[in-house]
C-alpha cells in the first residue's frame, strides 16, 4: 500500500484527564486505497518525541499488521519505508 505526506505540520492536541497531562500528536498524509479512484487522508500517529515523516512516498510494512490472541488481524502503530525514486537513464 503506497501512503503519501506532503507536509511535516504535525496537528498536536494537549489536555488533561483525571488528573495527568497528555499529548497526541498526528500527522496528515494519504494512503492509496485499492479500488478508489483517489487517496485517502490519514492520520499518522507519532510518539512525543517522533519527528514527522519527510516529505515523499512510503511503502506500509508487513510488521505493522498483528494478530491477537484471538487471531483477529490488527493494526499497531505504522511502521513505513520510503519508497526509492526510480532514477532516469
Amino acid at each position: 500500500m503506497k501512503i503519501e505526506i506532503k507536509s511535516l505540520n504535525i496537528d498536536k492536541r494537549e489536555g488533561s484527564k483525571d488528573g495527568r497531562n497528555y499529548t497526541i500528536r498526528n500527522q496528515f498524509g494519504y494512503a492509496y486505497l485499492p479500488g478508489k479512484p483517489y487517496p485517502t487522508e490519514i492520520k499518522i500517529s507519532l510518539e512525543n518525541t517522533q519527528d514527522p515523516f519527510p516529505v515523499g512516498e512510503y511503502t506500509l510494512e508487513e510488521s505493522t499488521f498483528y494478530t491477537d490472541k484471538y487471531q483477529k488481524l490488527n493494526l499497531g502503530r505504522l511502521v513505513l519505508t520510503p519508497i526509492k525514486a526510480v532514477r532516469a537513464a
